[in-house]
C-alpha cells in the first residue's frame, strides 16, 4: 500500500476566538473516498498542545470532511498542519505547519505624553501616544482619533505621524477656544483583526487659557475728576494673575507724556492688584495719564493685544473766602488783612511774589506771601502798611492750583481803603 500525500491548498479563516480549516483532496489516493484527515494544532510549530493529530491507528480525527472547526481559543499564536490517512491506515506526511492569530483583546493607549501642560493663545500642545497590541499589531492604515474636551467643547489634535505604535500630534489654542482643563480622549485604533480601542481619556491632562490679562478696576477710577490730591497710591486690580516679571516695567503714571518716579518699583499683591506710589505725590489741578502696556503677561503667556491707557484729575483749588472781600470800599487801612482761604490744596511751591501779588493804583507792591497747607490759605503780607484812601489790586495765578485751574484762569479782585476825613480846618 503506498500512503497518501499530504492534502493541499491547506488554508484557515480566523473569526473572533474561532478558526475554521480547509484543505484540497488528497487526490493521489488510490481510493479518494476513503480518505480521512486528521489535524494537529499547537502553541509551537509541530506541537499538538491544542488538538492532537497523535491518534492511534485509524481514521483521521477530522472524518472525510475538508473543513474543521474550533472555537473558544484564548488569543495567541498557533501552529496546524493537517495529513490524509487512507483506508488501510497509511499516513501522509503533515503539511507544513501554518501559523495563525487569534486576537479578542482589544488595543491598549499609553499615558500620552504633552511638551506642555499649560497653554495659551497661539501656544501649541504637542501630544504623543504609544500603542499596544500583543498578539495581532497595531493596524497603522486606520488612524487614531486624539481629542480634547474643554469646558463641554471638543477640539481634535491634528496627526503629524502615526506608524502603527507611536503617534504624535498637535493642537494651537485659538482665541476662540473657552479656557479650562482639558480631558485627552483616544479612539479610532484597531488591530489587525479588526478590534477596536475602547476610548481611553486622561482627565485634567492639560490646562489653557484664552483670556487676556486686563484692567477690572482701577482707583482712581478711568475718567474721575476731582480726586484728593492727598492720595498716595494708585491703584490697578486685574482680571488674572499675571506674571510678576512683566509688572514693573509695563505700569506708568504720566504727566505731559513723561513718567512720573515712583517712590518704588510697582507692586503687585495676592489680590491681583498693582500699586503705583508716585514720588512727591499727586499734584492739584492736574490732569494724569495711567498706562498698563501690552508688555504685560499672564501665567499662560497671554498678553493684550494693545496698551490699555486712561486718565484722571485732580481737584481743582477755587478761592473759599478772600479778604478783604472782592469789591470792599472804604475799609479802615489799620484793620486790613490780605489773604485768600481756597477750597482744595494749592501747589505749595508755586506759592511766591511772581503768582501772588497786590498791587497799589495798579503798581506792585512789596510782599512776602506764604502758604498755609492746613487750612489752604495764602496770606499776603505787604512789606509796608497799607495807605488810606487807596485803591489796590489782588492777583493770584491760575498755576498755584495746578494746570487745569491755570487753564480756567487766574483769581483777581479788588478793595479800597477808607478816604480820610478832615477834623477841622
Amino acid at each position: 500500500n503506498i500512503a497518501p500525500r499530504a492534502p493541499p491548498g491547506p488554508l484557515e479563516a480566523v473569526d473572533g476566538d474561532a478558526v475554521t480549516f480547509s484543505w484540497g483532496t488528497a487526490v493521489e489516493a488510490p481510493a479518494p473516498h476513503a480518505v480521512t484527515y486528521n489535524l494537529r494544532v499547537g502553541t509551537e510549530p509541530e506541537s499538538h498542545d491544542v488538538l492532537s493529530g497523535n491518534a492511534p491507528l485509524g481514521r483521521g480525527n477530522a472524518g472525510t470532511n475538508l473543513t474543521r472547526r474550533l472555537q473558544g481559543l484564548d488569543s495567541g499564536t498557533y501552529f496546524w498542519s493537517v495529513q490524509a490517512i487512507d483506508d488501510s491506515y497509511a499516513r501522509s506526511d503533515w503539511s507544513p505547519s501554518r501559523p495563525f492569530t487569534i486576537d479578542t483583546v482589544r488595543p491598549l493607549a499609553g499615558l500620552p505624553g504633552l511638551s506642555r501642560v499649560r497653554a495659551g493663545i497661539g501656544q501649541t500642545i504637542t501630544a504623543a501616544v504609544q500603542f499596544e497590541d500583543v498578539h495581532s499589531g497595531i493596524d497603522p492604515a486606520v488612524d487614531p482619533t486624539v481629542r480634547a474636551t474643554i469646558a463641554g467643547e471638543t477640539f481634535a489634535f491634528s496627526q503629524l505621524q502615526f506608524n502603527g505604535t507611536a503617534w504624535s500630534g498637535e493642537l494651537t489654542v485659538t482665541p476662540q477656544m473657552p479656557s479650562g482643563v482639558a480631558d485627552l480622549t483616544v479612539s479610532g485604533v484597531v488591530d489587525l483583526l479588526g478590534n477596536q480601542i475602547l476610548a481611553d481619556t486622561t482627565r485634567a491632562s492639560f490646562e489653557i487659557d484664552t483670556q487676556v490679562p486686563a484692567v477690572a478696576v482701577s482707583t482712581p477710577a478711568a475718567g474721575a475728576t476731582g480726586v484728593a490730591s492727598s492720595t498716595g497710591v494708585i491703584a490697578i486690580t486685574l482680571s488674572e494673575p499675571v506674571d510678576p516679571g512683566t509688572v514693573a516695567d509695563n505700569f506708568r503714571i504720566e504727566l505731559d507724556n513723561e513718567p512720573l518716579t515712583l517712590v518704588t518699583p510697582p507692586e503687585y499683591d495676592d489680590n491681583l492688584t498693582v500699586q503705583l506710589f508716585p514720588e512727591g505725590g499727586l499734584r492739584p489741578g492736574t490732569l494724569y495719564t495711567v498706562q498698563v502696556a501690552a508688555g504685560l503677561q499672564d501665567l499662560f503667556g497671554n498678553r493684550p493685544a494693545a496698551d490699555s491707557t486712561w486718565t484722571f484729575s485732580t481737584a481743582v483749588p477755587d478761592t473759599g473766602q478772600v479778604s478783604p472781600a472782592a469789591g470792599t470800599a472804604g475799609i479802615a487801612a489799620a484793620a486790613v488783612e490780605v489773604n485768600a482761604a481756597f477750597d482744595n490744596p494749592l501747589i505749595d511751591t508755586a506759592v511766591n511774589d511772581t503768582n501772588v501779588q497786590l498791587l497799589r493804583e495798579g503798581e506792585a507792591i512789596a510782599i512776602a506771601p506764604t502758604y498755609d497747607p492746613e487750612s489752604r490759605t495764602i496770606a499776603f503780607n505787604p512789606q509796608e502798611p497799607i495807605r488810606p484812601g487807596t485803591s489796590y489790586q489782588l492777583f493770584i495765578s491760575g498755576a498755584v492750583g495746578g494746570p487745569l485751574r491755570q487753564a480756567i484762569g487766574d483769581f483777581r479782585w479788588d478793595f479800597s481803603t477808607q478816604v480820610p476825613e478832615v477834623d477841622t480846618v
